[in-house]
């Protein structure tokens, strides 16, 4: 048991030593996870709004006014 306890003492996550407790290491590591989340969260959100927003460009370019469907048609050779 006493080898096991002196092997354990010297173990690393993330290049951060770990002891026989995790504490406040532990701590560190779940507030950085939250953090991640946050970060993606807000990344898909932003790449939501940004797809709206090419979507809604697209839409009005292709949106012609009716004087310019009359036109064309007058104009259409057949």
């Amino acid at each position: 048991m006493a080898v096991q306890s002196k092997r354990d003492s010297g173990r690393k996550v993330l290049g951060m030593r770990l002891g026989n407790s995790v504490g406040k290491t532990g701590k560190n590591l779940v507030d950085a996870g939250q953090s991640v989340g946050r970060f993606t969260e807000n990344l898909g959100e932003f790449a939501a709004e940004m797809r709206k927003t090419r979507e809604a460009i697209d839409n009005r370019a292709k949106h012609r006014s009716p004087i310019e469907v009359l036109l064309q048609g007058l104009t259409a050779r057949r």
